[in-house]
């Protein structure tokens, strides 16, 4: 169980260097002019941008995993749970008076 962990953060650190490294390569490299066709900082400047692109969409699907989780929780809880989340003091009254 703790070989997991460890390789879980290693792997967490290593991709979180990985943005890190690439964002600042693009800012240290940002007024660079290019050599010619071959040019290998612009090979490196683009990988990082792919990189960071990568991290973004990575990012937001993660995001939209968590809405989906939540949503389904929280609408799982009602269907369960329907008579305490309903219970206002206004559907008290209703009842009392039916």
């Amino acid at each position: 169980m703790r070989r997991t962990i460890k390789i879980r953060l290693i792997l967490i650190s290593l991709f979180l260097f990985l943005i890190t490294y690439s964002i600042l390569f693009n800012v240290m490299e940002s007024d660079y002019e290019c050599c010619g066709e071959n040019c290998p900082v612009c090979v490196l400047l683009n990988l990082s941008e792919s990189n960071i692109k990568l991290f973004t969409i990575a990012a937001d699907s993660l995001i939209v995993l968590v809405t989906i989780a939540l949503s389904f929780f929280i609408f799982h809880t009602r269907i369960v749970f329907p008579s305490k989340i309903t219970k206002t003091l206004i559907s008290q009254k209703i009842r009392i008076n039916d």
